[in-house]
């Protein structure tokens, strides 16, 4: 269960997260984009990962019921 999940993580960021960043560093590059708002930018990625990081522990026991639960019914 532990590949699924984490191949599951690991499709949701490369999908939702990653093309986000690579444009905006394209943007910064052509100079669209300041600098500042790309750190800007990536401060709040950081921040948002440590958040998602203590929500997962928050939500450690739970989920884990629930992957015990689906790890039983297959």
């Amino acid at each position: 269960m532990t590949a699924i999940v984490n191949g599951f993580a690991t499709i949701l960021l490369f999908a939702l997260i990653d093309p986000q960043i690579s444009a905006l560093t394209d943007d910064v590059v052509d100079g669209s984009v300041t600098e500042a708002t790309f750190r800007r930018a990536m401060i709040w990625v950081s921040l948002s990962r440590l958040v998602g990081t203590l929500a997962a522990q928050v939500l450690l026991v739970p989920a884990a019921v629930v992957i015990a639960w689906a790890a039983g019914w297959l």
